[in-house]
């Protein structure tokens, strides 16, 4: 069997598949990435005497597994499982995003309207700066933006200066900086 002969449900039973078999090769695969045969059949020597397994013999289990292509199925199903884990998490990244942005914004609002009404004893016009800033920065990183600006060539200068450079190899650190940056 082809990998493209797998079903598009990674744990779907193929036609190769008896009850039994199907049934060791689902909970093989459910064991997870650290699944073996053997801890199959050991799993099942130890249930034996709560629920009969679909079998006993090491043996058979073997193959089963060598018949029915499990190490190809188990390894499209834990890829499918990876790409939900990655799919979820992308989902919470964004639903986290919106809340984010949805707080700092409702923030900001509320900063606005204060801003309007205040006795200015009440807020030092720094912390309403501060307040500002922190929702400003929470939106902004909510979206995928820069929270600081930076100057990139003072910050050169202040390397060069750092690492004791000469002022004509400043000049030239400045220089290609500023060919880096404008492309």
């Amino acid at each position: 069997m082809m990998t493209s002969e797998l079903a598009p449900d990674p744990l779907a039973r193929i036609t190769k598949d008896s009850k039994k078999s199907y049934a060791a090769f689902r909970a093989s695969a459910l064991m997870g990435p650290g699944r073996s045969l053997n801890a199959l059949h050991a799993r099942y020597l130890n249930q034996a005497s709560i629920a009969p397994p679909p079998t006993l013999k090491r043996y058979t289990i073997g193959e089963w597994s060598r018949r029915n292509q499990w190490g190809e199925r188990v390894v499209a199903y834990d890829a499918y499982m990876q790409q939900q884990a990655r799919a979820a998490q992308i989902e919470a990244v964004r639903d986290m995003n919106t809340r984010h942005i949805n707080l700092a914004r409702a923030m900001l609002g509320i900063i606005a309207q204060r801003l309007q009404s205040i006795d200015p004893g009440e807020l030092s016009p720094t912390e309403v700066a501060r307040w500002a800033d922190t929702c400003t920065k929470l939106e902004r990183l909510a979206r995928g933006e820069a929270t600081e600006r930076v100057d990139v060539f003072q910050r050169v200068r202040e390397l060069a200066k750092e690492m004791g450079l000469s002022a004509t190899e400043e000049a030239e650190a400045v220089a290609a900086a500023e060919r880096i940056v404008k492309g």
